[in-house]
Formats: C-alpha cells, sequence, structure tokens
C-alpha cells in the first residue's frame, strides 16, 4: 500500500571508521564534465565555481550498522560561513549545519533488479524519470538541510494526492490516517543523511542498514546525481520553480533557465522547459552524459530518461 501511494505521489548511531577491506565498490565519473546537459552554466554568484559541483568519485564503505558512502569533488566544498541570507536575519550557517551548502547528491538504488519493479519518478524538481529496467527502491538525498528537506517533500506528498483526488472529481480532503500513511512513505523510501563529515573534496554521509535492509551491494544498481541546492525558503518558491505544466513544487534544487543569472543555473534556450538542472551525473561506460541528459522530447511531453550504474 505504501509503495503505491509513494509511487502516486512520487513518487543511526555514529559508524566505526572503516578501512580499505570494508570498501564495498566505487564509482567513478569523469572530471570537467559538470555542465547538465551540455550548455548548463554555473550561476553568476560568489557561491558558485566551475568544478564546485563536479562529482569524480563516490564509495561505499561497509561500517558498523550501515554503509559509509564517500563522494569526491573536483574543487574543495565551500563549508557556509555565518552570513545573512534574508531580510528576517537568517545567518547561512544555520542553515547549512552540516558544514556544506551548494549542491544536493540524490542516489536511487534498485535493490531488486527486476526491471518494471519500482518506481521510475524522482525528486521533485529534478525534471527527469528512471528507466524502468533500474526503477528504484528506495532513494537517498544528501541535501544541506534534511530536516526542511524532509518536511517538504512530506507536504508535497500529501498536497499531490489531494490534487490527484481532485482531478478524480472527489473532494481531496486527506483524512489523518491518509495523511499518516503518505508521510509515513516518506520515511520508507526516502532517506536524508544527516551523519555528514566534510574534509576538503570529499564529503563522507551515512545510511543505516534499517533503511537500505543491509549493507550497499555492488550487484544494485544506482543512479547518481548532483544538482545545486537551494538551502534558503523564498517567498516566491513555488513561482520560482515551476516546470513544463506541472504544479508540484521543487525540493531544495536550484532551477536552471535562460541567460546567465545569478541565483540559478543558466544556459536553458528561451521556452526550454525540459532542460534538466542536473549538473553532474555518472553513467554507464559507453554512455554519454550530454546525449543523456538532452533525450528530452518536449513535442512528446517526455523527459529525460536516465538509467541506474551497477559497480
Amino acid at each position: 500500500m505504501k509503495s503505491l501511494l509513494l509511487c502516486a505521489v512520487l513518487l543511526a548511531g555514529c559508524a566505526s571508521a572503516p578501512t580499505a577491506s570494508d570498501a564495498l565498490w566505487t564509482l567513478t565519473d569523469p572530471r570537467g564534465d559538470d555542465y547538465g546537459s551540455g550548455p548548463l552554466v554555473y550561476p553568476l554568484s560568489a557561491d558558485f565555481e566551475r568544478g564546485d559541483l563536479d562529482l569524480v568519485r563516490l564509495t561505499a564503505t561497509r561500517v558498523a550498522g550501515g554503509t559509509q558512502f564517500e563522494a569526491e569533488m573536483a574543487r574543495p566544498i565551500r563549508v557556509p560561513q555565518r552570513r545573512t541570507v534574508d531580510s528576517v536575519g537568517t545567518q547561512l550557517d544555520q542553515i547549512a549545519r552540516l558544514g556544506f551548502y551548494t549542491f544536493n547528491i540524490d542516489i536511487y538504488v534498485d535493490t531488486d533488479r527486476a526491471a518494471g519493479s519500482g518506481s521510475t519518478t524522482t525528486l521533485p524538481g529534478r525534471g527527469v524519470l528512471v528507466d524502468p529496467s533500474t526503477a528504484w527502491e528506495k532513494v537517498i538525498a544528501l541535501t544541506p538541510d534534511p530536516e526542511a528537506a524532509r518536511s517538504e517533500l512530506k507536504r508535497i506528498v500529501v498536497r499531490d494526492e489531494r490534487r490527484r483526488e481532485q482531478s478524480e472529481g472527489r473532494k481531496g480532503v486527506i483524512e489523518e490516517q491518509q495523511r499518516a500513511e503518505l508521510q509515513g512513505s516518506v520515511d520508507e523510501f526516502v532517506f536524508f543523511p544527516s551523519q555528514v563529515r566534510v574534509t576538503g573534496r570529499t564529503i563522507t554521509f551515512f545510511v543505516p542498514d534499517s533503511f537500505l535492509g543491509g549493507e550497499a551491494k555492488r550487484d544494485w544498481s544506482y543512479l547518481v546525481a548532483v544538482s545545486g541546492a537551494d538551502v534558503v525558503n523564498r517567498l516566491d518558491q513555488q513561482n520560482r520553480f515551476l516546470s513544463r505544466n506541472d504544479q508540484s513544487e521543487s525540493l531544495l534544487i536550484l532551477p536552471v533557465t535562460t541567460g546567465r543569472p545569478t541565483d540559478r543555473f543558466g544556459g536553458a534556450v528561451q521556452n526550454d522547459t525540459y532542460m534538466p538542472p542536473l549538473v553532474d551525473i555518472i553513467v554507464a561506460p559507453g554512455q554519454d552524459q550530454k546525449t543523456v541528459l538532452s533525450s528530452y522530447d518536449p513535442d512528446a511531453d517526455q523527459p529525460a530518461v536516465l538509467k541506474g550504474v551497477v559497480p
């Protein structure tokens, strides 16, 4: 029941220090490909520089109670400083308490490796679909403000279910039990790491066995995508983040638009509402990132479709 609900709308203790022998698998990605589908350019902001969101390696390591992931970026990870980010005096380091603030890393995990089994949707605002051959059962969503992201996703899930019921001619009133089931599906299928450590160009984050059902196996499939993080809730968030004709909001992600703005990624062609705001993805050998991310078809109302990679 929960799985069906999630697909309809989308739809931890300290780890011990790992050793080299504990490594489960490593995925690598070319350096210098942080341009998304090709024309994407970084915002004209002091918070971003080319290479900041360029993922070059992702390693999974077995630790006590779960899996430790280590993501290596091309440049040192920017640490949030104490500075005011809105009109009410909110400080950046108060929002991004985990030691980073410029990116999200989404990992869509296909644990059963059965084609067509699982979900092909992605987190709100990503603008892509997952190939049914690597449809996911679990999502790991590393973001600078996990509590805000979790709360926002639960709100979106309930809101989208209400809209779905209204589109079917019902009142769209969500009862408390239904609301609890919908929000519970978020915790069951999406994990927002809060045990995070930033050191130079690497960021490590812990995912418990209780979420994945065990260690992150090397024969599972992993779709890994990096995007720009928006850690400040703006009053006009819904208007800024609408994509295509979809009324869904986005989840702490910087969108992409035309020109070279300061508060989002640029490089999109005028009226191209299908260009994904993803900066870097890991693709399987023989595939090309630009080709994959630009495979959308506006005439057919078809977003780009991405496949996971088996280590």
